[in-house]
């Protein structure tokens, strides 16, 4: 896939400034879904445990960026369909939640950090398609809304060829969806135009184009640079 490279980099570097010392982590397990791809878990689990009601959540020290190592397990939490709900939806064991950057509220993000200082919390948002459900939909005009995501209702995807008027909008979501809710990290989610039935003409090296500039938003905000 053409982005895999951008995927890596979004996973493992566009975090949200935080501190001194890095995290060590690595992943050992394999996400429900390739990066990049349409799909949208719901409750989706690597750990089956629902943390104690009486369990004593630690104070969170300053964190710091996240720079996964070989040396610590990572345990994923995906949960884009719905909003997450703390105590009802945290598991024990898992160091990182990948949640919906509109459906979570700041105040969610701050309960999971709080749980520990290994907890990282990524903000998940849809930059490669447009759906009619989200509260900025009428920013998108007729023109750069082309043919339906397949198998996701009211989804579309987007000509990401017009940067002049997408580009706003993502730097927006990444402002006020991830960014003042302290979310640690990014995940631009459904990115692959090209090599989908979008119903424009879009080339590699133009999705490519479109995904660095992505990753520049997300450097103007604090995430680290490779």
């Amino acid at each position: 896939m053409s982005n895999n490279f951008f995927i890596v980099i979004f996973f493992t570097f566009l975090l949200t400034a935080c501190g001194t010392e890095p995290l060590p982590f690595t992943p050992t397990s394999t996400p429900t879904h390739a990066p990049g791809e349409a799909v949208k878990p719901s409750n989706t689990l690597l750990t089956t445990n629902p943390i104690p009601s009486s369990t004593s959540i630690p104070a969170v020290t300053t964190k710091s960026w996240w720079k996964p190592t070989s040396d610590r397990p990572i345990h994923w939490h995906w949960q884009l369909s719905d909003g997450f709900v703390i105590k009802r939806d945290v598991r024990v064991g898992v160091t990182v939640y990948d949640l919906d950057g509109e459906l979570t509220s700041g105040q969610t993000v701050a309960q999971l950090q709080t749980l520990s200082p290994r907890v990282i919390v990524i903000c998940c948002f849809d930059a490669g398609v447009f759906e009619g459900y989200r509260s900025d939909a009428n920013r998108f005009p007729k023109s750069v809304i082309g043919k339906s995501d397949v198998g996701w209702e009211d989804s579309y995807w987007l000509d990401i060829r017009r940067m002049d008027i997408l580009i706003p909008i993502m730097k927006d979501r990444i402002k006020h969806w991830c960014k003042d809710k302290s979310f640690d990290a990014i995940e631009p989610d459904e990115t692959e135009v090209w090599s989908n039935e979008s119903g424009f003409k879009i080339t590699r090296a133009q999705n490519d184009a479109y995904n660095r500039q992505i990753a520049e938003l997300a450097h103007e905000f604090g995430a680290a640079r490779p």
